[in-house]
C-alpha cells in the first residue's frame, strides 16, 4: 500500500515502484498491481485499485516502444476534470475523517470550492481544517469558515516559512486577533524550510520562534512545517520549552 499526497513532485517511489506524481494524475508502470491509498488535494479519501482508476479514464496511453519495465500508463490523458475523476474512483471512508490541512482558499479552488466540500462530505470527511499560510490567507480562511454553514470548517492562523520574508511589526498582532476566532484551532502553518529557502533562513527562524511563543501565550496547538531543517527546528522548540515529554 502506498499513501500518496497529490502534488507537483515527481520521481517518487511507492512500494518499491518508481512513480511520478503530478497535479492531475499519477504515472505508474503498467505491470504494477498496486492498491493505492490516496489522500487528494480536495479532501476526498478513497481506496483506488489501479485497474479501476484506469477504467475511469477515457483512454490510458502506454509507451509501447519501451521495454516492459519502462512502460507507463499515463493517467493525465483524460477529458475528465480532476473532480470528476476523483468522484468516479471514490469510496466512502469506513470511519469519519478530519482533514487537518487543506489549502482551500488557494485560487486553484475558486471554480469548484463548493464541489470540493461536497465531495469531502461524500467521502466521509467529517470536518476540514483550512490552512492559513499568511495573514491574508488566514483571514480568507476565517471568512470561508463563516460563509459555509452546512459543513464543519475550521482554520489555522500563521505564516508559512516561504512567506516569512513578508512579516512585519503588525504580523503577530494580526495573528493574535485571528486566533481569537472560535473556528481558529491552531497557530500555523509555521516552521522552517531550508530546502527551497524562499525566505532567508535567519528570517524563517525569527518568525517561527515568534509564532511558537505566540502559540504558547494563547495556549493554541502548533501546525508546523519542517523540510531539511530538523536540527534547527528541534532547537527552536527546545529553547521555547517544548519537548517530547510535554508536547501534548
Amino acid at each position: 500500500l502506498a499513501r500518496l499526497a497529490w502534488s507537483r513532485r515527481s520521481g517518487n517511489t511507492f512500494g518499491g515502484v518508481d512513480c511520478q506524481v503530478h497535479r492531475t494524475g499519477v504515472v505508474v508502470p503498467c505491470s504494477a498491481h498496486l492498491k493505492l491509498y490516496w489522500l487528494s488535494a480536495d479532501s476526498s479519501c478513497m481506496w483506488l485499485q489501479l485497474s479501476k482508476l484506469q477504467a475511469a479514464i477515457h483512454r490510458s496511453t502506454s509507451v509501447r516502444s519501451r521495454p516492459a519495465s519502462r512502460r507507463f500508463a499515463v493517467m493525465t490523458k483524460s477529458k475528465m476534470s480532476q473532480g470528476e475523476l476523483v468522484r468516479n474512483c471514490m469510496r466512502k471512508s469506513p470511519a469519519p475523517l478530519i482533514d487537518i490541512g487543506v489549502n482551500l482558499v488557494d485560487h486553484a479552488f475558486d471554480k469548484d470550492r463548493a464541489e470540493v466540500i461536497s465531495r469531502a462530505r461524500e467521502a466521509g470527511v467529517a470536518a476540514v481544517i483550512v490552512t492559513g499560510c499568511t495573514v491574508a490567507s488566514a483571514a480568507a480562511a476565517r471568512d470561508l469558515c463563516e460563509s459555509v454553514t452546512d459543513f464543519p470548517l475550521f482554520f489555522t492562523a500563521g505564516v508559512h516559512p516561504h512567506n516569512a520574508k513578508d512579516c512585519d511589526e503588525s504580523t503577530l498582532q494580526q495573528l493574535t486577533e485571528l486566533a481569537k476566532h472560535e473556528r481558529c484551532v491552531a497557530i500555523g502553518e509555521c516552521g522552517l524550510d531550508f530546502n527551497r529557502n524562499f525566505s532567508p533562513p535567519d528570517v524563517q527562524e525569527q518568525w517561527f520562534a515568534a509564532q511558537v511563543t505566540l502559540a504558547l501565550q494563547l495556549q493554541k496547538p502548533l501546525f508546523m512545517h519542517c523540510r531539511d531543517a530538523g536540527a534547527r527546528f528541534a532547537n527552536i522548540l527546545t529553547q521555547a520549552g517544548i519537548s517530547s515529554s510535554n508536547s501534548s
